[in-house]
Formats: C-alpha cells, structure tokens, sequence
C-alpha cells in the first residue's frame, strides 16, 4: 500500500475539512446534490463517474460551504474566504497532457486564482488503479500539472488545495514498475567537495543549478514546452561540505582541528561575494504556489554553493552525507530496523537538529555528491597526522588506499553508509543517490542507468599507486585538473542500486555536468511519477 495513497479508512491531515463541513451543516449546492450526509460511501459499489459538461456555481462566504457536481464533492472550511466569492466548477473535457492517463476529466475551478486562507479538500470519483490514482493540480500561474497528496476512499481520490486552477485524477506513470502515487515533494543535498582542487569543479555545478531548478518546476525536460513528467510541488535544497576536520589532531595540513563544517548545512556564500549578502537560510525553498520564486531559490542555492577551496584535504563524503539528514532516533517515516548511527566525538547528526525541516517524512530524497577524490570517511582521525607513529610508513596522499581495508579500523565500512542512508526511506525507490565524480570519462554510457559491472572492469578503477609512490594513478584528467578512482562512492551506489534505489552517476572530468544533471532528472522524474524502477 502507498504511503502517501491509502486506499480504505481515513488518513491524513486533510479529512477535517470534509468533517467540519458536515458537522456545522453547510450548504450543499451543485447540478446534482445527491450526498447531503455522510462521509460517500458506495458499500463497494463502483462511484459514479463525472461527465464532462457538468457544472455548478455558488456563492461561498467566510462561513464556509459545499459544492457538488454529479458525485464530485469540493468543501471549503469556514475561514477559508474572508467574502462572499462566487464559485464555479466545470467539468471540462479536455484531455490531460501526454506524459499523464486520466482516470477522470479535467475539471475547472474558477475564477481562477482564487486564493483560500486554509485548505479546502476535493473529492473526484475516478476509474484507474486506486494504487497509482494521484489529483494533479495545475499551478497558480503555469500550465504545468503537480501532484498533490492524495488519498484514496471508496472511488474518490481525496487531496487538498489553496488555489483555484484546474484538476484530474490520473497517473504519470506508465510500465511495469509503477507501484505508487506521484509524489511532487523533493529534498536534494549537496554535498560539495571544498579542498583546493575543485574551483572549477564547484563552478560546472552552479552552471547547471537554473536548468535543473527550471526542469523540475516544469516538468519540461527538454524546453519544447510539453511536459514530460509531474513537475514537483515542493523543493528543499541544502548545501554542505566534504571537510569534517582534523577531529581532536592539531598541525594537519589542510585540516582544522574540530569537526570542520560538521554536515551543517550552509547558510550563507563561503566565497566573498555582495550578491549574497542576503542569504541567511540554511536550505533553499521553492513551492509552485509562488513561481515568482523559482529565481531567488537559485540564487539561494548559488550563493551556498560557493563553498570555497580552503576546506579539509582528507574528504569524508558519505560521513558528512549521514550527518546532515540522519535524526537522532528512529520515526515513523524511517525504514524498519533502522537505528541511528554514532559519531565520532560523541556528535549528534543533524537531520532533526541544527538541520531540521529540510529532510520531510515523505518526500524524495535525493543525494548528489561533488567530488573528484575518493571517500574517506574515517573511525580514527589520527591517519591525518604525517607524524603518527602507526601510519607514518605511508605518505599521507595514500594512507586512504592503504588502510582501506574496513578491518583495519580507520576507515568506515561502506555498509554504514548503505544502511544508513537506505533507512531514511521506508520505500527504497524514495532515495536517488548520485555522484559526479572520478568515474572515467565515456566508462557510462547512461548516468540514471548505470552498468556497475562493466564500470567495474574498467582498468581506471583499479586504484594504483604511481611510479613514485606518492600518489594513486588518476582514473580521469581533464583541464581542470585530475580525480582519483572513487571506489567507495561507486561501491555505495551499487548497493544502494541493488536495493531498489535510483543511483546517478556521472564523470568529473566532463567538459560539462550535462549527463549528471540529465541523469539525476530521469531519477527523479521516475520517482516523481510513481515508478519504483
């Protein structure tokens, strides 16, 4: 059963409104005011359908009120209107866009625009799997359809609005591997590499953030002006760094002693710069409900992605990733068996502390890690000191390879990362993990589909120490430098594929990030839709 459909019994925050409505007995006005009580209820009876051409009209006050169009209910609590406001719903007979199946005709609900203080809630009988059945609702100004969150009850899909526009129940989702209702809500974390290698690196993602931002709030892939997939309703965006710090180790090259920016998400630009002057959010917000938005939520996002090259050179990608989004103990919306992992120092992750309302219960999840070295995660801080007595054999730029070996206890198993960031989601397919990283430049051929075993053949990958023992091969070059075979971001991303999560991955040595922010849309875009594949 889907999380966010439930297709018997009551659920969610949106059923007081039908509730209200009847219990101070408002007025039912409509073509055909066949329900006057009750919760609808067909006994198993297949619900009447809506018939384009189907109207009704009434004037609603503050008081609040009902409309009903054939065996269409829209409810409207008291305190939504602050005035009498004529309302009109009409079944249309317009076709939903390509990338969408009706299980109903589109309706309007005019005049359009209309804003409501609180939520009102509309129930549209449908014909189609109540499993994928999903009202999506046109935006406030745009033509593109999102998903809202819905539930299902005896042949209503049951969703909330706070706009007037137009709407149907239907699938964006078409194929074997649909198993869910859409989903238009999007947390995506950044986890950008700030060592001194990666200026440039940084500079190819801020060039992608207005396409991506502009394609998600679309649903437009490819600029045409056809939508291709449900645009999302709600964004979250957050920023952080690869640089958790020396730990308690002082005189480490690069490194800070402390915990560096510690999965902190990044509330404000690390590279001087006036325009940014005003961001002071730690994540970036955007809703459909204000497009007028969608500019400044980039702009948030270009401004915190400046994150400098002044940050640790021993990166801990997947430890900074588990920091930012883990909460301190399980939730209802956190896999089964899940538990919160430790620290080092003792810390608490951040997800439902300094870092929380980014990461919501039921959206999608998506990671994107910005890296041209390798994850080195550690549990003993002191491989970073040149000096230490148990390392000191090996040259600090290898001792990541070197003491990889997992039972040697200086580096965290990749198997914690896996876990980890699998049990943030109770339904696998809600986590895309990606990385744009030192992956060989043509070794992947698709970045949303990748093919782990031939990309592990690839003689790239092997890492190999170079002629003069000081450093591993490159696995890619490019002229903006050389990235390092990153064997535990891939490896994590092959197990989090086999799980049933979607995984990007792309090359850091790309003239462009084209692939990457192409793979991490059809992900996305999959997920969006209802698909678990």
């Amino acid at each position: 059963m889907s999380r966010r459909n439930m297709s018997t019994g009551r659920s969610g925050g949106s059923w007081y409104t039908w509730g209200l409505v009847l219990a101070l007995g408002l007025p039912a006005v409509g073509a055909q005011a066949t329900l006057l009580a009750g919760c609808p209820s067909t006994n198993g009876r297949p619900v009447a359908p809506i018939v384009p051409g189907e109207s009704a009209s009434a004037l609603i006050g503050p008081e609040g009120g009902m409309i009903e169009v054939g065996t269409m209910q829209i409810a409207i609590p008291a305190g939504a209107l602050t005035s009498a406001q004529e309302i009109r719903v009409i079944v249309d007979g317009a076709a939903p866009p390509g990338a969408f199946t009706g299980f109903s005709p589109v309706v309007r609900f005019e005049p359009e625009g209309t804003s409501f203080a609180r939520p009102i809630e509309v129930r549209i009988p449908f014909d189609g799997d109540p499993a994928l059945a999903t009202i999506f609702w046109s935006q406030r100004d745009g033509e593109a359809y999102v998903p809202r969150a819905t539930r299902v009850v005896d042949g209503y899909a049951i969703a909330e609005t706070q706009h007037f526009s137009s709407a149907f129940v239907g699938t964006a989702c078409s194929g074997e591997g649909c198993c869910d209702t859409a989903n238009g809500e999007l947390d995506l974390l950044l986890v950008v590499d700030n060592s001194n290698s990666m200026n440039e690196e940084q500079a190819l993602l801020r060039a992608q953030l207005p396409r991506i931002a502009q394609i998600l709030a679309s649903g437009d892939r490819d600029g045409d002006g056809i939508q291709d997939f449900p645009a999302l309703e709600s964004i979250h965006i957050g920023v952080t760094t690869t640089d958790l710090g020396a730990g308690d180790n002082e005189g480490v090259p690069t490194c800070a002693t402390g915990w560096g920016d510690d999965g902190l998400l990044l509330d404000r630009a690390r590279v001087e710069h006036p325009a940014c002057a005003d961001i002071d959010e730690p994540f970036a917000r955007y809703d459909e409900s204000d497009p007028s938005s969608l500019e400044a939520f980039v702009h948030h996002v270009d401004c915190t992605t400046q994150v400098g090259i002044g940050g640790c050179g021993f990166e801990q990608q997947l430890e900074a990733t588990l920091l930012a989004i883990s909460p301190s103990a399980p939730t209802d919306w956190t896999a089964s068996g899940w538990s919160t992992p430790t620290f080092l120092g003792d810390r608490a992750p951040h997800g439902d502390g300094e870092n929380e309302g980014f990461l919501r219960s039921s959206s999608i999840l998506a990671v994107l890690e910005v890296t041209d070295e390798n994850d080195m995660s550690v549990l003993d801080t002191g491989v970073f000191v040149a000096g230490d007595p148990r390392f000191a054999a090996v040259p600090l730029n290898l001792r990541g390879h070197e003491f990889s070996d997992p039972s040697m206890g200086v580096v965290q198993p990749v198997s914690r990362y896996v876990d980890g960031l699998a049990g943030l989601r109770a339904e696998p397919a809600d986590l895309v993990f990606a990385a744009v990283t030192g992956v060989p430049s043509g070794a992947i051929s698709d970045a949303a589909n990748v093919d782990y075993d031939a990309l592990a053949a690839h003689a790239a990958m092997s890492p190999i120490v170079n002629a003069m023992g000081t450093n591993l091969e490159p696995s890619c070059s490019s002229d903006n430098g050389v990235a390092f075979p990153p064997t535990r971001i891939v490896e994590t991303a092959r197990q989090l594929d086999a799980r049933g999560s979607g995984t990007v991955l792309a090359s850091i040595c790309d003239p462009t990030f084209d692939a990457l922010i192409d793979g991490l849309v059809e992900r996305i875009a999959r997920r969006a839709a209802g698909s678990c594949e």
